[in-house]
């Protein structure tokens, strides 16, 4: 990716590998925050 944009003539000032979390991927996907998901569980009284 670096050298493709080096080459279109964009100045590269860094970068790097990004490994998200499960858990960040999560919310990626269904927009679910897990402090959200964790009180609505207390409410329904299935708490951990």
């Amino acid at each position: 990716m670096v050298s493709f944009l080096e080459k279109c003539g964009v100045e590269v000032l860094e970068a790097r590998r990004m490994h998200p979390s499960l858990e960040d991927i999560f919310v990626d996907i269904t927009g679910i925050e897990a402090e959200t998901m964790k009180k609505e569980k207390e409410k329904s009284g299935g708490g951990a």
